[in-house]
C-alpha cells in the first residue's frame, strides 16, 4: 500500500482502492522490488480503474508522463 501512494497519493483519499489495489496486486505476485516487475502487462492491472493502471503501467515500465519533464 506504502508504494501504491507514493506514486498516487489520492489513493490515501480511497483507502478501499488502495487496499484492493495492493491485495490484487500481491495476488498476481507483483512486488514493487521484484525484478518480475518488467514483466507486467497492462491486461494484469484489469482490477483497476482505467488511469489507475495507465499510471502504475507508466511507472512500472518506466514510460515518462507527458507533463514530467
Amino acid at each position: 500500500m506504502e508504494w501504491l501512494i507514493e506514486i498516487i497519493p489520492t489513493l490515501l483519499d480511497s483507502g478501499d482502492d488502495c487496499r484492493f489495489y495492493a491485495e490484487e496486486l500481491v495476488a498476481i505476485g507483483f512486488h514493487p522490488n521484484c525484478v518480475t516487475q518488467c514483466e507486467l502487462q497492462m491486461d494484469d492491472l484489469a482490477f483497476m480503474k482505467p488511469l489507475h493502471q495507465r499510471y502504475i503501467y507508466n511507472e512500472v515500465t518506466g514510460r515518462s508522463h507527458p507533463w514530467k519533464p
